[in-house]
């Protein structure tokens, strides 16, 4: 694990070197985008996993979390909320929890396959 600070492309490539990783995860595509800068190359040398996918920005295999749908699933909880009359802060919390969606892009080396962690993970229908 390497934590890498903005625009600090010669860490991850000291990091990549040193350990030859067979994937790479990040928060957005600008690891990939380094690591393909210093000559790596996606999926063949290393997959990357992009951590927060965004399908309609960059093509990365990765975990897509439907933000429009978490904004509906959100309004769902306050109109609910009104309708029973509650006000202020909740005696009992509780968490709600969207699962992700695998977004089958181009750079993890098991393109196109399902294993039993990302096929059991299917995309929300839209609240309409």
């Amino acid at each position: 694990i390497v934590h890498i600070a903005p625009r600090d492309h010669d860490t991850l490539a000291a990091w990549l070197e040193a350990h030859r990783p067979d994937m790479i995860l990040g928060i957005n595509n600008i690891v990939r985008h380094w690591a393909q800068h210093r000559g790596w190359k996606i999926p063949a040398d290393a997959g990357f996993i992009d951590l927060y996918a965004q399908p309609s920005i960059n093509p990365s295999s990765g975990l897509f979390l439907d933000n429009q749908q978490l904004g509906c699933s959100a309004l769902e909880l306050v109109d609910l909320q009104i309708q029973h009359g509650a006000f202020g802060i909740p005696r009992n919390t509780f968490n709600h929890l969207l699962l992700p969606a695998w977004i089958d892009g181009d750079s993890s080396p098991w393109r196109g396959t399902s294993t039993p962690a990302t096929s059991e993970l299917k995309p929300a229908e839209p609240v309409r």
